[in-house]
């Protein structure tokens, strides 16, 4: 018989962390790679790959597609969308809001996960990886009071239960937690 295969919760990164990291980039293309990555709850090759046609002037959305061909479409913060514009002034590219060194096609995935490895040891962050800000972004708005079904929408999650298991990771409910088994605990026999 095969063993089970153990399922653990996943590791979430502070946003303080996570904005020591961005910050310590120093190419803008990687860093505003990254802060869009944080800032919407991308996956590293649905960053690397956003078009400017992906991005709707009048709404300030984003169309990415994600794993198993599905759509989804994020809002994007106004701090962020201001960097990108920013960015996009200084390459211009046609298609690519994050081309490679060329502008033949968009920057790869190993070149981003270098930048990031090495942010993390200016910033003094150790045992992340940038899949950790996807994580960071579903927790922070579960803890901001974003409905989970509101969350699972934008992580492109297909079932419920994918996007539940960042509750356990909120301070808040934490807390709430705590202070439940304390009353009980406490209670008069």
């Amino acid at each position: 018989m095969k063993p089970l295969r153990q399922k653990r919760l996943p590791k979430v990164v502070s946003h303080a962390d996570c904005m020591r990291i961005i910050n310590a980039i120093e190419h803008p293309v990687y860093r505003n790679c990254f802060n869009l990555m944080y800032s919407c709850g991308l996956r590293i090759g649905e960053a690397v790959k956003v078009q400017i046609s992906h991005i709707d002037k009048p709404t300030s959305n984003l169309t990415v597609i994600g794993k198993y061909n599905r759509q989804r479409l994020l809002p994007i913060p106004p701090t962020t969308l201001k960097g990108l514009r920013e960015l996009w002034k200084t390459h211009r590219h046609k298609k690519y809001l994050f081309p490679n060194n060329y502008g033949t096609t968009h920057t790869s995935e190993s070149s981003v996960r270098v930048a990031f490895k090495q942010a993390c040891i200016v910033a003094g962050v150790e045992d992340v990886t940038p899949h950790l800000f996807r994580h960071s972004f579903a927790t922070r708005l579960l803890e901001k009071g974003v409905d989970t079904h509101i969350v699972q929408m934008l992580m492109g999650h297909a079932s419920i239960r994918s996007t539940q298991i960042y509750t356990h990771l909120t301070t808040p409910i934490q807390s709430e937690v705590r202070k439940a088994v304390e009353r009980i605990i406490t209670a008069p026999v």
